[in-house]
């Protein structure tokens, strides 16, 4: 059981790098893309206005309208499984903290509470690379 948790806390953390080290800004994703759009009027689409979170918007500075939809459907399900892992994170947790008040053992209680606060953070990774990147 105890190899399991490792395994388990190893792929939580490996993901929780990746995310945050997968999603960076360059300086030309950060500032404002001009692309030209039919009748020969030149629009300015900032990353910012396009109503997502930063972090799930940049790769929406090609111009190429399906290679922007694809890489934002594959950011928004990187962040799915990513809130899934925080969720059962989160629920194993709970569980631990459970088993742990009933066999009134407190390092299993602490593991518990340590389970339950890497399921919030994992959950809650787009939201914070977000803010960190000034979303």
């Amino acid at each position: 059981m105890k190899r399991v948790r490792k395994i388990v806390s190893v792929l939580i953390m490996t993901l929780a790098v990746v995310l945050s080290l997968g999603v960076t800004a360059s300086a030309h994703e950060v500032t404002p893309t001009v692309t030209p759009v039919a009748g020969g009027q030149v629009s300015a689409a900032i990353v910012g206005e396009l109503g997502l979170p930063r972090a799930a918007a940049l790769t929406s500075g090609t111009g190429v309208d399906e290679v922007d939809t694809m890489m934002d459907n594959f950011m928004n399900f990187i962040y799915g499984i990513a809130k899934a892992v925080g969720v059962l994170a989160l629920v194993l947790g709970i569980i631990q903290i459970a088993m742990s008040i009933m066999n009134h053992d407190p390092s299993q209680r602490v593991q518990g509470f340590f389970a339950l606060a890497g399921g919030v953070i994992i959950f809650f990774v787009p939201e914070i690379l977000a803010f960190i990147q000034g979303g």
